[in-house]
């Protein structure tokens, strides 16, 4: 067989942990058998879920149907437990379901596995809870032999100096918007590296879905051979459904555009056939790319070289390769110039400041040749591969790298990242949560700096007055001479059955509009959380199977008892009938049109709702009483439909959505006091049916 090697490299973290640290903790019949009812069933799907886990990550999600089976019989076996929690956990998706997976399989043995701790810390570490992170990956380093320790593949340091990057990055977060390019680009499989036409209308990018050159898996990972595709804006400048490129472009290994000439007439594919991989060249002829060729042999060798940059003017090449000669270590990026002859130079090495001793991928040079993106796992990544900006300066030197922060990076990986020719909007591949499975293709916006928001008493705000940033943010650890730490401790339990829920505790600083802390209950119940200050806090809350809480606590004048508050939550199920009051949806005054300051919240709510995908909901809008009954429904019902407008246009189907506007019938507190009609002011959803 000939050298086999995958391009995709923003799955060579995953990979390398799933491989060299994953385990198969048997699940035993004895351990697993309970009752006659339903065991064979269950036993079977043990049986055909450890087929599917054993193949491989391509795979990982076929294992988890099986397992479920298996969970509906037995969910208090701690091996089956872990083996749910490493496959949400490799497959890039539903990463609070991976550390609930793990953590109760830890809960139920400790010595379920003996990496239980460091896929706790890697849970932690992808959910930003990089205090928890960095506890768990040092508790597994220390459970090791001096001997196991020297043979350990995985860097547990590095991951460490990830978390403690992470923590100084997200301090800063950026305001940004994040587009999913939706379901004609994306898949649930993986897509990845976006290369834009210069007539601004043709997208290429590379997938790993079924219908690749013969529909083959790559024996690396056991996912689907990669293959490039395409897509054109219509009419209406939507994404017609992409197309595979085809057997000209792909072969039955794998393929991945990584660059197009600035006039379009150059198409760069990276093929993994011979040499370890290399970049191949398609010329457009009569319209139509051509077989690739191989480039010129200096820019090329027995090393892999992953992707490239052509500058405008076709003088300069910009590569990435892993050249034993030449480089600081792993991949590093590379430079050759064309001289007065047409003749390429041998290539350079782009030095110490930009190459580090990890690895450094997905280069992108502006139009002027002086701005280079590109993505590393080293310098200050907070995980896996940070995409990095440099500049070169008056002198032609390169300036020090910059991490484009939190959270256009994550613990994970994020790659390909470009500027899209239009001001402050950009494009990334990246694996997110309310993604549609594995990488994704977004589109980013940069939203700029922050005005100072201003409560409103008039009936253009249905919200309570925190106006979150995105995801989740973290205080910096300061070392105190005196220790001064407070703590909210408490229990969070079902509202109806009191029965303990494992849920995702959120801290926000509304004086900072940042989250100050986050936590995990245990399986108990039982909660702890460190407080910043003695002050008034938001609180949200997530698990699975329950509606998502956003609640707020005053603890200015609280009495502390050793330091520790008292507070207990209760959540409701998803179940029908259950309502929720969404927080933070703004309007424009008098008019439907939502504000952006409202996207981060429905981003939330249709996160929920793909997490929850038998839900059918009713959105409904509701005001106080001033003004005209009729004026009121016809607004309340217009502001509903432009919520369900933008939950369909962020990826919720249209058939799951109905709104309604009820104006003041339905009013949840007296609309006699100015604080009761700001409570009626407001924008529900209501749950209609599970199917």
């Amino acid at each position: 067989m000939k050298h086999l090697r995958i391009q995709l490299i923003i799955l060579m973290l995953l990979m390398a942990m799933a491989v060299s640290a994953q385990q198969d903790p048997v699940i035993k019949r004895k351990r697993f058998y309970h009752t006659d009812n339903g065991f064979g069933v269950a036993w079977r799907a043990v049986h055909e879920g450890d087929n599917y886990y054993r193949a491989g990550l391509g795979t990982y999600n076929l294992a988890l149907e099986k397992y479920f089976i298996a969970y509906d019989y037995n969910e208090a076996n701690a091996a089956l437990n872990y083996k749910i929690g490493v496959c949400y956990l490799f497959t890039g998706k539903d990463r609070e379901k991976a550390l609930e997976y793990i953590k109760k399989a830890y809960d139920l043995d400790p010595y379920v596995a003996t990496d239980i701790n460091y896929l706790l810390g890697r849970a932690y570490h992808l959910n930003l809870a990089f205090e928890d992170a960095i506890k768990e990956y040092n508790t597994y380093l220390s459970s090791l032999t001096e001997k196991k320790a020297s043979k350990l593949t995985i860097d547990i340091p590095k991951l460490v100096t990830e978390c403690k990057h992470g923590q100084e990055l997200i301090m800063n977060p950026k305001r940004i918007i994040l587009s999913n390019l939706g379901k004609s680009i994306n898949s649930i499989y993986d897509d990845y590296s976006p290369v834009f036409h210069p007539d601004k209308k043709t997208i290429y990018f590379t997938s790993r879905r079924p219908n690749t050159t013969k529909g083959r898996r790559c024996p690396v990972d056991n996912k689907f051979y990669e293959d490039v595709y395409g897509s054109k804006l219509d009419k209406k400048d939507e994404y017609a459904e992409s197309e595979n490129m085809g057997t000209t472009i792909n072969t039955k290994h794998n393929d991945c555009i990584v660059a197009l000439s600035h006039n379009g007439t150059k198409m760069y594919i990276y093929n993994g056939d011979e040499s370890g991989g290399d970049i191949r060249v398609s010329s457009l002829k009569d319209g139509v790319y051509r077989k690739p060729k191989k480039l010129p042999r200096v820019l090329r060798g027995k090393s892999r070289e992953t992707s490239c940059f052509m500058t405008m003017d076709n003088k300069k090449f910009f590569f990435v390769s892993n050249r034993e000669d030449n480089t600081i270590g792993g991949k590093d990026i590379f430079m050759s110039k064309k001289d007065e002859r047409d003749r390429w130079s041998e290539p350079q090495n782009l030095g110490e400041k930009i190459n580090t001793k990890y690895d450094e991928e997905a280069i992108f040079l502006d139009p002027t040749g002086d701005t280079l993106y590109f993505s590393s796992k080293g310098h200050n990544s907070m995980g896996g591969f940070d995409v990095f900006r440099t500049h070169r300066d008056a002198e032609g030197n390169w300036t020090e790298p910059v991490n484009l922060g939190y959270p256009v990076n994550t613990p994970d990986d994020d790659m390909f990242y470009q500027p899209a020719g239009v001001a402050k909007q950009a494009y990334i591949s990246t694996v997110r949560d309310e993604g549609m499975g594995g990488f994704d293709i977004y589109k980013l916006t940069y939203l700029g700096a922050e005005k100072e928001f201003i409560l409103s008493t008039e009936d253009d705000t249905l919200a309570w007055f925190h106006k979150p940033l995105w995801d989740l943010f973290y205080k910096k650890p300061q070392k105190l001479e005196v220790d001064t730490t407070l703590y909210l401790m408490g229990t969070i339990t079902d509202a109806s059955t009191s029965q303990p829920i494992v849920a995702k505790l959120q801290l926000i600083d509304r004086d900072k509009s940042q989250v100050a802390g986050l936590t995990v209950s245990e399986s108990t119940g039982n909660y702890k959380i460190k407080l910043t200050a003695k002050k008034a806090f938001g609180v949200e809350l997530n698990a699975t199977g329950y509606m998502f809480k956003i609640d707020t606590i005053d603890l200015s004048r609280e009495q502390f008892m050793n330091d520790v508050a008292i507070r207990n939550f209760t959540m409701d199920k998803v179940e029908v009938g259950a309502k929720m009051v969404l927080k933070n949806i703004y309007f424009d005054t008098g008019k439907a049109t939502l504000k952006t300051e409202s996207y981060p919240e429905l981003n939330r709510v249709a996160q929920f709702l793909k997490d929850n995908a038998s839900l059918r909901i009713e959105i409904s809008g509701h005001t106080d009483n001033v003004g005209g009954f009729q004026y009121n429904k016809k607004l309340s019902k217009e502001r509903a439909k432009s919520v369900v407008e933008y939950l369909i246009g962020n990826g919720v189907e249209k058939g799951r959505l109905e709104y309604e506007g009820y104006a003041y019938d339905q009013p949840i507190a007296p609309n006699n006091t100015e604080e009761g009609r700001s409570m009626n002011r407001r924008v529900e959803f209501k749950i209609l049916s599970t199917r």
